[in-house]
């Protein structure tokens, strides 16, 4: 009798040991993480993530042909290359073709390539598959609306040389 009541005094506690474990996570083999994106930095950078401000992270799918426009962006990002070449021109005869794998940095008004050059620059998809991105912006006003903006830039007219290229 004595061993029937301390067998279901400890069934009775691992119910509720269960029960208390799942209303608080659950157990850790109920733990699960998926990796959204991974590259290789093209260079070294430090970029100090401002008190009060947001880190937005968009994932964008450019279909074949599409194109940015001449432009330059107005924030820092980082640019992770998940599936597929982009290919970025920085004049109408200099370009770099960014490939699945790769991740770069843009500081605010500069190019990846030539953090010297504050010109405009052009992205297109000039292959045949569609290119996937992830683009990290760590210093977003608050509040600041990105609902369908496609990677924050500010448009520019194409140079002067080249301006069928867009």
């Amino acid at each position: 009798m004595k061993r029937n009541l301390l067998v279901s005094v400890c069934l009775a506690g691992a119910v509720v040991l269960v029960s208390v474990s799942a209303a608080f996570g659950g157990p850790p083999a109920t733990y699960s993480m998926k990796e959204d994106a991974r590259a290789t930095a093209y260079t070294s950078e430090h970029v100090p993530i401002e008190a009060g401000k947001d880190v937005v992270m968009q994932t964008l799918i450019l279909e074949p042909g599409w194109s940015s426009g001449w432009h330059h962006h107005p924030a820092d990002a980082y640019v992770l290359m998940k599936k597929g070449a982009l290919t970025q021109y920085m004049s109408c005869t200099e370009k770099i073709v960014w490939q699945a794998g790769n991740a770069y940095y843009h500081a605010a008004g500069e190019h990846s390539t030539h953090p010297d050059h504050k010109g405009p620059q052009l992205a297109r998809n000039e292959g045949s598959e569609p290119v996937e991105i992830t683009v990290i912006f760590p210093n977003v006003p608050h509040g600041q609306p990105t609902e369908g903006l496609l990677v924050p830039r500010d448009f520019e007219p194409a140079p002067a040389e080249c301006p069928t290229l867009d």
